[in-house]
């Protein structure tokens, strides 16, 4: 039954490679941050198991240019953040307390980590020692602090706080530069350059200009068949297409497609059946 399920897996993931043929010479596997099942699950593109890593309670996972993989780990909230080879080797590990949903690694080489409980974002040296700090402005704290955060191109920093229902801006020293409020909870921010900003969350996608006025939006009614629950971990490809993980927690398990591509015409591309028996998926990074 694993194995059928995995080549239903590959086969959608095939389709996507046949109708973005650009795409198909730099996508050839995926690794999906299953948190419901404590796992990480590597895919070649025909669907078979490029190799899968147990106990790992994840909701952010890249794959870095070297074909490692970075990733944000709140098991048991005792949270780190590790960078790891495909053998587990770990190259890179930061250590904190609390819940820690998000993680990047930036241009200079340092990692990015939001702090959620803590209410703090840190960047974090190759040695794992803070090097910066951002205390993050917030009225509720704890789980819903805050999720994903990301730092612009401009050296801003975004933060997606769930609870309040905001996306803040802020500088380097934590002043909030803009507050973008959203119609439900957030969980997911992508800066898209120029101040622009694509916000996934409870119930729906929406993008921002610089200006915080909303350009562009994806509500459940525009996608009846995927069934919209939560949607959280954003992946933005090239051509301008979004890889999209819909979180089927809380009882929602098998109710909607937990995964699944749509153009900015609001087109399904391909999504994973509700019979594919993937637990709460909150984020996914493709090769490249």
């Amino acid at each position: 039954m694993r194995k059928c399920m995995l080549f239903v897996v590959g086969v959608l993931f095939l389709m996507s490679f046949v109708v973005l043929g650009e795409e198909k010479s730099n996508m050839d596997q995926m690794v999906i941050a299953d948190s419901g099942n404590r796992k990480l699950i590597c895919l070649n593109a025909d669907g078979t198991v490029a190799w899968e890593k147990k106990g790992i309670y994840c909701y952010d996972v890249h794959r870095l240019a070297n074909g490692n993989i970075l990733y944000a780990d709140s098991a048991k909230k005792k949270s780190f953040v590790r960078e790891i080879n495909v053998d587990g080797k770990v190259i890179f590990e930061y250590k904190t307390s609390g819940e820690v949903f998000s993680c990047q690694r930036l241009d200079d080489g340092k990692t990015l980590v939001g702090e959620c409980t803590n209410g703090k974002i840190v960047e974090v040296d190759k040695d794992g020692k803070v090097s910066k700090t951002i205390k993050l402005t917030f009225k509720q704290g704890g789980h819903g602090c805050v999720f994903w955060v990301r730092k612009t191109l401009e050296g801003t920093y975004v933060a997606a706080h769930r609870s309040d229902k905001v996306v803040r801006e802020y500088d380097e020293k934590g002043k909030v530069l803009r507050e973008i409020k959203c119609p439900w909870k957030v969980f997911g921010v992508m800066p898209l350059g120029k101040g622009g900003l694509m916000i996934s969350g409870e119930h729906g996608l929406m993008e921002v200009d610089k200006e915080g006025k909303v350009v562009w939006k994806l509500v459940p009614d525009d996608i009846k068949e995927i069934n919209v629950k939560l949607l959280a971990g954003i992946y933005l490809k090239s051509n301008g297409n979004i890889i999209q993980t819909n979180w089927l927690g809380h009882k929602q398990e098998g109710k909607g497609a937990p995964l699944f591509e749509v153009t900015k015409d609001k087109e399904v591309v391909w999504k994973l059946p509700a019979s594919v028996k993937t637990r709460w998926i909150g984020a996914i990074a493709l090769s490249k």
